[in-house]
């Protein structure tokens, strides 16, 4: 074997091992999100696009984040003003039939 195969070998050996700990460490889950800073929200204007699908299951992660974000601003008693536009092939979520 050459000397530029085993040390090419060598490094991508000690890249690995060096990585692993980091890789590990991404594919934990979180619980739960903290913040450590207190952050004081403002009375709001918020515009959501919602011009592709994407799910989570059965649940539009767009309408779920919209749920998150009400919530969020009914919890600290703060004024929020959502406007979703719905278009393109997210727009059948608007039909009734």
């Amino acid at each position: 074997m050459s000397y530029f195969i085993r040390v090419t070998l060598a490094i991508c050996l000690v890249a690995a091992v060096h990585s692993a700990p980091v890789i590990a460490a991404d594919a934990a889950p979180a619980t739960e999100l903290k913040i450590d800073v207190p952050v004081q929200l403002k009375s709001s204007k918020v515009v959501f696009n919602m011009d592709h699908l994407a799910f989570a299951g059965d649940q539009s992660i767009g309408l779920t984040h919209m749920k998150l974000v009400s919530q969020a601003y009914k919890a600290s008693q703060t004024s929020l003003q959502i406007v979703a536009v719905f278009h393109g092939a997210a727009g059948y979520m608007l039909l009734n039939d």
